[in-house]
């Protein structure tokens, strides 16, 4: 491996081994991919047994024809894992000790370490990891917001696009950003909402980019939005700003990880009245919708009209929530879902009419005859039960 690199990408490839930057993600007799975390997360994959152009590696330098230092990193830690493994089946006998003692002996040595020390060892370790460095980065600039968020951000990134492998390495590494949020936040529930905000922001984009079938960002996601509410529990009541800032965040968030009807006890009467306008002009502001065509999941048209319905729903307001549901009345299921509104509010009359109305204008629609004979048959209308 040192004849394919200079000293420099050699050392630097040892580095990422001893931090754990090398993620091993499938290997067999011929080839070993892998997710090394450098300034990105770079996918790796190394050909055993041929020459070393038939290697891949999507950072810029394997680009300029560079056996670079992730392709080294994941040759080393290949190699590593296969002596382990020699070593593991010709002493099978020798225990192990635990990682929990590990975790406690290196403890106790590093408190036992002069502060001048441990400074130069951290050092040490932000000039070769960089992963390191950026966490280093958000605790010396947790005084400043400004530089703070800037931290926190070169922290919350990732390529244009991750697929499902790297969705789980970029999940695993946002376990210590989550934790590290928790701290920055433990004392100071106002500003902790804005950091996780901010966080929810960067992270809401990058999902939309992921492919995450495994649900390991997801799961991330929803722990980071348990925390802001309960930020918000902390705090003090939400005022105007907050209310309008906790809009924009659902506005960025496509896969209701953060609904109105967790949000909307937390809010105070002002701020509710804040929150609630704005969810009111985002529909209103929707372009007028055709009577024969449907709108509602047309792009644009899906979230604000989300929005405005669990708005209505949260505040007990049955007649908005009928009114924004058949605006759309292009197929049997709108009907259906007015129906049941009315059900639940005990409008029985109504909802007998809007089952009627449904199934004149969606005759073949399957669930219209009998969501129809069930409100005739409350209604004590047996025989008409019974024809349809």
């Amino acid at each position: 491996m040192q004849l394919l690199s200079d000293s420099g990408s050699f050392k630097r490839a040892q580095s990422y081994v001893r931090s754990g930057a090398v993620e091993i993600t499938a290997r067999s007799d011929k080839r070993i991919d892998a997710i090394v975390s450098g300034t990105e997360d770079y996918s790796v994959r190394l050909l055993l047994g041929g020459r070393e152009a038939e290697s891949h590696c999507t950072c810029p330098a394997f680009a300029k024809g560079i056996f670079c230092k992730h392709l080294i990193a994941t040759a080393i830690v290949a190699r590593d894992h296969a002596l382990s493994e020699d070593e593991a089946s010709s002493d099978s006998a020798t225990p192990r000790r635990a990682t929990a003692t590990a975790d406690s002996d290196l403890r106790v040595f590093l408190a036992a370490q002069p502060a001048e020390r441990l400074a130069g060892w951290l050092t040490d370790l932000a000039e070769t990891d960089p992963a390191i460095e950026r966490r280093l980065r958000v605790y010396q600039s947790q005084h400043s917001p400004r530089e703070l968020r800037k931290a926190l951000g070169r922290l919350l990134r990732a390529p244009r696009f991750l697929d499902w492998r790297a969705s789980r390495k970029f999940a695993r590494d946002l376990d210590p950003v989550i934790e590290l949020l928790a701290e920055l936040t433990s004392t100071d529930a106002h500003n902790g909402i804005e950091l996780y905000e901010y966080a929810l922001t960067r992270l809401f984009k990058i999902y939309e980019q992921s492919d995450d079938s495994g649900g390991d960002i997801g799961d991330r996601i929803r722990e980071l939005v348990r925390r802001y509410l309960d930020n918000l529990v902390r705090s003090t009541p939400a005022d105007a700003a907050r209310a309008k800032a906790v809009f924009e965040l659902q506005r960025e968030d496509q896969w209701s990880f953060l609904p109105i009807e967790e949000v909307w006890p937390l809010l105070d009467d002002a701020a509710r009245a804040v929150y609630a306008k704005a969810i009111e002009d985002e529909f209103q502001a929707l372009p007028p919708r055709s009577p024969t065509e449907g709108n509602r999941f047309q792009s644009g048209y899906f979230w604000p009209t989300e929005r405005m319905e669990a708005l209505a729903a949260v505040r007990g307001d049955t007649d908005t929530l009928i009114a924004v549901i058949s605006q759309d009345l292009t197929s049997g299921h709108s009907y259906e879902r007015v129906v049941a509104v009315c059900e639940a509010a005990g409008r029985h009359r109504e909802a007998t009419q809007w089952a009627e109305r449904g199934l004149k204008a969606h005759p073949d629609w399957r669930g219209m005859r009998p969501i129809l004979a069930r409100q005739y048959e409350r209604a004590g209308l047996t025989d008409e039960a019974l024809k349809l």
